[in-house]
């Protein structure tokens, strides 16, 4: 019973209508805070700090049932991401074969996600514009501390509003 509770919750949006949306939201929001401003990084004030699992506005699975599983993933760098030459994204890139499997499992299900390859991440800053050094830097430190685990709750299933596509 309380699995279809979770079911329930997490497609409380979705009606399949336009595309689909799939994120997990941070579990331990304060934890991973606390340890990015440890580091000396910036943490934009987002509605909810997340990792996107698909993103396929065009492409709508006949079934969409999401996983109630709680994942976890580990910090292992800082990038800038965003369309070629104008990167400005920074984002904490994630090792997660949990993540990276539910990714697979959407394209299976014909779902055509706007990014070629997936790579798990958790978006600091938008419209981000750090130096090469100060990139270094933020690398060096997430290489030396310890790694951090971010746990995150179950997927979510959204449509993609008309203005997001």
């Amino acid at each position: 019973m309380k699995q279809l509770q979770t079911v329930a919750k997490t497609i409380k949006e979705f009606t399949g209508t336009s595309g689909l949306y799939s994120s997990c939201v941070i579990d331990n929001e304060d934890e991973f805070a606390e340890w990015v401003s440890n580091l000396g990084m910036p943490l934009d004030e987002l509605d909810e700090l997340h990792v996107t699992v698909m993103y396929s506005p065009d492409v709508t699975p006949r079934r969409a049932v999401p996983s109630t599983a709680r994942t976890t993933g580990i910090v292992i760098g800082v990038e800038l991401f965003g369309p070629e030459g104008e990167e400005d994204t920074l984002v904490l890139t994630l090792n997660s074969p949990e993540l990276a499997r539910m990714a697979a499992q959407w394209t299976k299900r014909g779902c055509k996600s706007t990014f070629p390859d997936y790579r798990p991440h958790i978006t600091l800053k938008k419209d981000a514009k750090p130096d090469a050094a100060q990139l270094v830097k933020w690398r060096s430190a997430i290489q030396c501390a310890p790694l951090f685990t971010v746990r995150f709750r179950p997927e979510v299933l959204e449509d993609i509003k008309d203005d997001a596509k």
